[in-house]
């Protein structure tokens, strides 16, 4: 990975510590010198007759874990905000969604995807995610 501040660099399915957090799974991250992009896939749970509900707090930030510097989350495709919910049709549906951010420093190592805190086991929040440039792809 280059050093150069105007490079866009993709993290594909960045390992986490979130034990028990499979659902929604993180996908990739994609940071540009405009945003920060995070990509999920969601796939609805068999304890609901249809499948459930989902949505995303417009509460929700990026923490760098060195500085605790927060960035909110600026955008959402294809998952509604809350208080407004998706709700599935069946136990088989799947959603794919992204969350966008402003932009973080090209030297980030870890961060933690945080909906609500302290949260629950409802909330979408993801910590320890290694940002490691070593395996970064660089987009052109």
């Amino acid at each position: 990975m280059t050093n150069n501040s105007k490079a866009k660099y993709l993290y594909n399915l960045p390992e986490h510590k979130s034990v028990g957090r499979i659902n929604p799974a993180l996908l990739r991250i994609i940071i540009t010198p405009a945003y920060t992009k995070i990509d999920f896939g969601y796939q609805t749970i068999r304890y609901y007759e249809k499948g459930g509900w989902v949505r995303i707090s417009k509460d929700t930030f990026i923490r760098i874990k060195a500085t605790g510097e927060k960035f909110t989350m600026t955008k959402s495709e294809n998952i509604p905000v809350a208080p407004v919910r998706h709700n599935f049709k069946s136990t088989k549906d799947w959603l794919y969604f992204s969350l966008y951010f402003p932009p973080m420093p090209p030297k980030t190592k870890w961060i933690d995807i945080i909906e609500a805190e302290p949260g629950t086991p409802n909330d979408f929040n993801y910590h320890d995610i290694e940002l490691n440039s070593k395996k970064a792809m660089e987009l052109l």
